[in-house]
């Protein structure tokens, strides 16, 4: 699927299972690491996340840059990538 907006939001739809955690204030609070009693710096707990069921691809249609917790896709920010930038310093 593609990797814009849509795609995103229909691979957070598609990644789970049951009834939507927008529906659950608790659920989506916790999932989100939300400290609705404000007892830590920032409102801001750890987030619970539950594993998917399922495995998605995103497929990006342009030269994007993406970082994932391990891995980096796509050029680097220092790379020329033809867009316009030869000769700039």
């Amino acid at each position: 699927m593609g990797a814009g907006g849509i795609g995103f939001d229909v691979g957070e739809y598609l990644s789970h299972q049951g009834p939507s955690i927008t529906e659950n204030k608790e659920a989506w609070f916790k999932e989100w690491g939300v400290d609705i009693e404000n007892k830590t710096s920032g409102g801001l707990q750890p987030m619970e996340i539950e594993a998917s069921p399922r495995k998605l691809y995103l497929f990006p249609s342009q030269i994007v840059f993406v970082a994932t917790q391990n891995h980096v896709f796509g050029p680097r920010p220092q790379q020329d990538v033809g867009l316009g930038t030869q000769g700039r310093t």
